[in-house]
């Protein structure tokens, strides 16, 4: 016999029949109503998403520039006029760089734009070939049938991030606005930083100003190497192409300086369009470029970025690489820039809030060679029968 009273639960099969109809309707309309909450909830987080990604971009701007303005603001300059010569240095900086380059990058653009057709032909001719000798790939009848099998997963991942790409009239009013309001920040951040202190109760608002001052720091150490590791790949990058007679060196130099904002995976993506051209033209010429894109990157994260991070960016690599991974996949481009900084923002906040909480290191130094040795007490050893 099943146990229970006659009319539990357990008796009416895990229905409790004292149940009214007002019961049932009034459990029904609280899950009707959580449902639309939730749904309503992803739906302003979708919605939002993007000016929130924007908004974080800004604030990554804004840890950059701020320690140039406040230290002119140091030297008694006031903040606004700081303001319009760190944001006026850097965008004449950019300005003359791109009228000095910009004929010669629009030519190349344009011979890439007419040649590039015929470079594709050339490798989907040569894979063709390499095909017949390869066993798993000697199903491929056509030249084009492996361009068919990647252009499906092309259209997959732009179609992922299509909603965060703009035009160009929107990208210019975009830069427009965030230019406006990054400046607005740095002649007058304090309002905005004291309510940002607000936000944590007084007991925590040391350790939330510590996390903030912490990632920004971080920040402004990655931003700074980039800078110096994207120069040295990009002047490397449009030498050596240069000197291989690769058609857009130029381009592709120029590719190499921001690739860096995508660390470690951007070097090895800006590396495929000249390894491509290089593989249409004469395979040995390919086998030098992928090289050279190989070394370049080993020499940039081995002893560049180390000596320009100094101790700012404490970051694993395997961490870098999966949040620009989540990231990029997630949001695309963007995403991926914004990876770093986030990560910083992130890990300095972690340590601040939680890690300070932590007994002594030394207890999880010992569970982790102990990981690393694979050494673990037999759990069988604990239930022997006495």
């Amino acid at each position: 016999m099943r146990n229970g009273a006659p009319g539990s639960p357990v008796e009416t099969g895990g229905v409790n029949p004292n149940l009214t109809s007002n019961d049932i309707y009034r459990a029904l309309a609280k899950a009707i109503y959580l449902a639309a909450g939730v749904f309503i909830l992803l739906w302003l987080v979708d919605t939002v998403l993007s000016i929130l990604l924007i908004a974080f971009f800004g604030l990554v701007l804004w840890a950059i520039f701020n320690p140039m303005v406040t230290g002119l603001e140091r030297r008694r300059v006031p903040r606004p006029l700081g303001t319009l010569l760190v944001l006026g240095g850097v965008l004449g900086s950019f300005a003359f760089m791109g009228y000095i380059s910009a004929p010669v990058a629009a030519r190349e653009s344009r011979q890439l734009v007419k040649v590039i057709p015929q470079y594709v032909d050339r490798v989907q001719e040569r894979l063709q070939e390499w095909a017949t000798d390869i066993p798993a790939l000697s199903d491929y009848d056509e030249p084009d049938e492996i361009s068919k099998q990647v252009v499906p997963f092309a259209q997959r991942m732009v179609s992922r991030v299509g909603r965060y790409s703009l035009s160009i009239v929107a990208a210019v009013a975009l830069f427009v606005i965030l230019l406006t309001g990054i400046a607005f920040a740095l002649s007058n951040p304090r309002p905005l930083l004291s309510g940002y202190v607000r936000l944590f109760p007084e007991a925590l608002q040391d350790r939330a100003a510590n996390a903030f001052a912490r990632g920004s720091r971080m920040v402004t150490g990655w931003a700074f190497s980039n800078a110096i590791v994207g120069a040295v790949e990009a002047v490397a990058t449009g030498i050596f192409l240069t000197w291989m007679q690769i058609p857009g060196a130029l381009v592709w130099a120029f590719f190499a300086f921001f690739a860096e904002l995508i660390p470690i995976l951007g070097s090895y993506l800006m590396a495929v369009p000249p390894l491509v051209i290089a593989l249409a033209i004469d395979p040995q010429k390919a086998l030098w470029v992928l090289l050279f894109y190989v070394a370049i990157q080993q020499l940039a994260s081995t002893f560049l970025a180390p000596m320009t991070q100094s101790n700012r960016m404490r970051l694993h690599p395997m961490s870098i690489v999966l949040a620009v991974l989540l990231l990029g996949t997630a949001f695309g481009v963007i995403g991926a820039v914004i990876a770093t900084p986030l990560l910083a923002y992130f890990k300095s906040f972690w340590e601040e809030f939680y890690l300070k909480e932590q007994p002594d290191g030394s207890a999880i130094d010992a569970r982790v060679e102990r990981m690393l040795a694979q050494d673990a007490p037999d759990p069988a050893e604990r239930f022997k029968l006495m």
